[in-house]
């Protein structure tokens, strides 16, 4: 019997990694569980501490989603990994929608606080066979979202932080959080580039991958899908930032998921 993604990560990575450091995860289908959760969630994850009523919200997030194409992607990945990492002990620091366009959030993909410590987020998603019929690994989007990462901590991306600021502004009360986005959104008016070192962020790269085109590999999930990820990189990084956290996140089906939420969002 083959082993399952999350019993290899450990047996091989764990002493290297540490349980703070890698998440593996795989979802198979979303329950009424789930979606009790969110829907104690779902204001503040998209409003923060402004109040709405639950039923607009709902529409909001359900005319996104008609949306179709990467908007459904990233939907749902994005929701998927704001639950686990508030699970995990991590605040949302940032709104989940975009207050000025028709659409979720754009600039830095999250914000989170956990122990006193900020740490940028950045994720991409994807189907594991596209539509060129090429298949997609982990290794591919964690990469992707480096290099978005790289772009962020390095003042390459002008509007990021300002984008940033607005959303924190209105997420959450962390003034310490704030302050240090103030500074790097007037830092970078300044053209003060020395602010922007990988040392000092903590950031978390994260992937997300659906199974929908490829159900023969969902049922195999095994361990070539680790040994895609270049980890001798990811640990070389993991020195160059204050700190690296990496999330893989298998999905069996993105249109099972879809329909699962936008029956939940009409209700």
């Amino acid at each position: 019997m083959s082993k399952k993604i999350s019993d290899y990560i450990i047996s091989k990575y764990g002493n290297n990694w540490g349980t703070e450091t890698l998440h593996v995860l795989s979802l198979e289908k979303l329950d009424d569980d789930f979606f009790n959760v969110l829907d104690q969630e779902i204001i503040k994850i998209c409003y923060g501490k402004t109040p709405r009523d639950l039923s607009a919200v709902k529409k909001k997030v359900l005319k996104l989603i008609n949306k179709g194409g990467n908007f459904k992607k990233g939907i749902v990945s994005e929701l998927l990994m704001i639950l686990y990492l508030t699970t995990k002990g991590y605040k949302q620091e940032f709104l989940f929608i975009n207050l000025e366009e028709e659409s979720f959030k754009k600039g830095l993909d999250g914000l989170y606080s956990k122990n006193n410590k900020h740490y940028v987020f950045e994720s991409k998603s994807g189907d594991r066979i596209t539509k060129e019929s090429k298949k997609q690994f982990f290794n591919d989007k964690i990469k992707l979202a480096l290099k978005g990462l790289e772009k962020s901590t390095t003042g390459k991306n002008e509007n990021v932080w300002n984008n940033a600021l607005s959303h924190v502004q209105l997420a959450s009360d962390n003034e310490s959080l704030i302050n240090k986005i103030i500074s790097y959104a007037d830092d970078l008016e300044n053209e003060k580039v020395e602010s922007f070192k990988k040392e000092n962020f903590n950031v978390i790269p994260a992937a997300t991958l659906f199974f929908d085109n490829c159900l023969t590999d969902w049922k195999n999930l095994e361990v070539k899908d680790l040994d895609t990820i270049d980890t001798d990189y990811l640990l070389l990084l993991k020195n160059e930032y204050k700190s690296l956290n990496v999330i893989l996140f298998s999905k069996k089906s993105l249109n099972e998921s879809v329909e699962l939420f936008k029956k939940y969002l009409k209700k």
